[in-house]
């Protein structure tokens, strides 16, 4: 009776045993698939926060445009550059043939890359795009030369953001119909251009300022709440080092 029960325990344990390795085998199969599973979903994740990085992180172009002279472009451009260099790889291309923006960025010793860009001889669109690909610059600003509605329209035609500098006081809301045209030509064909006016020279006579900010509005696009405001330390500015805070807001504000 007793070698019965004794073979009868040892066949039991056999099967515990057999049973525990089976489990053991399909718990390591089932580990074995979770891992490639997770694996799979991990470098899917990867992936997918590589494209949203590349998207949210392109370069962007801002061009800043205004067929009137003296409105302001250069200034915009200048400071704007030396706030976004503080977290953004940035270069500016200069079309005006006077190197306004290029000599002051290199009196100022901004190292910042400025190029003057002549574009009447070269391909505006064929230079953005290979800097696109080489993949060198977060951000490039565009300075616009005064009175070429080509330019502004080229420039705006490569533009992910359109700045457009308004003087407070001054005879620039007279011309600003012409460069709305512009714009509006452009965003008929890149719907995705967005337009932004910065009033500037600002602050000094309130009812001036709310006629200018009228008139902007007529146009359709946004004013920035971001104002600059007529102060010497802009307008002695050229050549220097750019220490003025306004134009941090208006960075802000544009890439909210």
């Amino acid at each position: 009776m007793s070698g019965r029960l004794t073979e009868a325990l040892c066949n039991g344990l056999l099967y515990n045993v057999h049973m525990l390795k089976l489990t053991y085998i399909c718990l390591n199969k089932f580990l074995y698939k979770c891992t490639k599973i997770c694996i799979f979903v991990h470098l899917q994740i990867n992936l997918h926060l590589l494209l949203l990085c590349r998207t949210v992180l392109r370069m962007k172009v801002y061009g800043v445009v205004n067929v009137k002279g003296g409105a302001g472009k250069t200034h915009a451009v200048v400071h704007l550059a030396r706030e976004a260099s503080h977290t953004r790889r940035v270069a500016v291309l200069d079309l005006d043939p006077t190197r306004q923006s290029v000599n002051w960025i290199e009196l100022a010793g901004l190292g910042i890359p400025a190029l003057a860009f002549d574009i009447k001889q070269s391909d505006l669109e064929a230079y953005i795009t290979q800097l696109r690909t080489e993949d060198d610059f977060d951000v490039v600003l565009i300075d616009t030369p005064a009175n070429d509605r080509d330019a502004a329209l080229e420039t705006l035609m490569v533009s992910d953001i359109a700045l457009i500098p308004v003087g407070v006081g001054t005879s620039d809301t007279g011309m600003l119909g012409t460069t709305e045209r512009q714009v509006k030509r452009a965003q008929q064909l890149r719907p995705e251009l967005k337009a932004y006016i910065l009033i500037n020279r600002a602050k000094f006579a309130p009812a001036r300022e709310r006629e200018t900010v009228e008139e902007a509005q007529k146009t359709g696009f946004p004013v920035l709440d971001a104002r600059i405001p007529l102060r010497g330390e802009y307008q002695a500015a050229a050549g220097k080092v750019p220490a003025g805070l306004h134009y941090g807001e208006v960075w802000k504000e544009v890439n909210r």
